[in-house]
């Protein structure tokens, strides 16, 4: 048998209904929130029987709360590091190597869990029945559960963080910057980054330079400029996918008053912005290609993307309103963008992978 309650911010029953933490026998299920992000925030619970929860299996449960397939944001320039350093004979220790990479992975998991934690009391997750992972909303786990889950991660991605830099020791540095940066975006700061306009700075740095000049350290005990300038390239790609996602929520995010970098600038500005974005991408992505890479992949890569790029800025011109299937049409124009380019780029990874290999360089 389910109920409805409605609770106010200023109710101290409030935060206990959005944790999950009021009882141990029923969820409080979000079914309506109004003024969200304000001081006379009001919800909607449904209150069900936990056992009455329909959870998916625990493969799926699994795979919405760590966001698997987000996990290429990750995993593509931890395997375009590892590409480049087979290349050179760099790698030290496998074993280091998969340590590496699952601290990597575990503090990315640690992120995304507080994410998803921080948009659910904040609300936005509530009132975009499309972000976050859906899990608290559903009822298969509560708040509390899911901000346990993400301390847990980050004790593990501090004890792996441990065991590479006892392997090597100058990775200690670039640690302890990203500790920092995480830090401060997403834990001291009143919200999470994504509320502030310009916060978008920390996703290229946690997730562009500092991911790809810490990842190289610690597999081969220095870091380059090809390490950093792939970070740089990197990052800039993340935040546009950021800015794309965004663009997309833009009506949702204004109306209750979330503020970003693209809310700030606006629905036209915003349209500029994801164009002189993604031009800037593509110079240095070519620019890369000049230095590190053959006449045939530089040039390739360049006409391919030049002209997929073209329905994109077509469709962005011609886009008149912040709702409807158009802006739906220019994300996905977005989002195959950045898709091709991974095509792309791991396609001539393998290719001279494969060279290197047949021919023993």
């Amino acid at each position: 048998m389910t109920e409805v309650k409605t609770l106010s911010k200023g109710s101290p029953e409030f935060e206990s209904y959005l944790l999950g933490s009021f009882s141990k026998t029923h969820r409080a299920l979000p079914i309506q929130t109004l003024n969200a992000n304000s001081s006379l925030e009001t919800v909607t619970f449904e209150i069900v029987p936990v056992p009455e929860i329909k959870r998916p299996s625990f493969a799926i449960l699994i795979s919405h709360l760590l966001k698997v397939r987000a996990f290429i944001l990750i995993l593509f320039p931890v395997y375009l590091i590892l590409v480049k350093n087979n290349a050179d004979g760099t790698i030290e220790d496998p074993m280091v190597v998969l340590v590496s990479t699952f601290g990597i992975l575990s503090a990315y998991i640690a992120v995304n869990l507080r994410n998803d934690y921080t948009d659910h009391m904040k609300g936005l997750d509530r009132i975009n029945r499309q972000a976050g992972s859906r899990v608290i909303q559903k009822g298969w786990m509560t708040a509390s559960e899911v901000r346990s889950f993400a301390h847990f991660f980050v004790v593990l991605a501090f004890f792996l963080a441990g065991l590479v830099i006892f392997a090597f020791p100058m990775v200690i540095g670039v640690v302890l910057l990203t500790t920092m940066v995480g830090i401060w975006a997403q834990f001291l700061k009143k919200g999470s980054f994504k509320y502030h306009k310009g916060g978008e700075f920390f996703v290229f740095l946690l997730l562009g330079p500092l991911l790809t000049t810490g990842y190289q350290i610690s597999i081969s005990g220095f870091w380059d400029i090809e390490s950093l300038y792939l970070g740089i390239i990197w990052g800039w790609l993340v935040v546009f996918l950021q800015h794309l996602k965004n663009f997309e929520y833009i009506m949702i995010n204004s109306q209750a008053g979330y503020q970003n970098t693209v809310t700030w600038l606006g629905f036209d500005k915003t349209k500029v912005l994801l164009k002189v974005w993604w031009l800037i991408f593509m110079a240095m992505f070519v620019t890369y290609h000049l230095r590190y890479s053959g006449v045939f992949w530089t040039w390739f890569v360049c006409t391919v993307l030049s002209f997929c790029t073209l329905p994109f800025f077509i469709s962005l011109n011609n886009l008149r309103s912040s709702i409807g299937s158009d802006l739906l049409r220019s994300r996905r124009l977005g989002y195959n963008l950045v898709l091709i380019t991974l095509f792309l780029w791991a396609a001539e990874n393998i290719w001279y992978w494969a060279q290197w290999q047949a021919w023993g360089i």
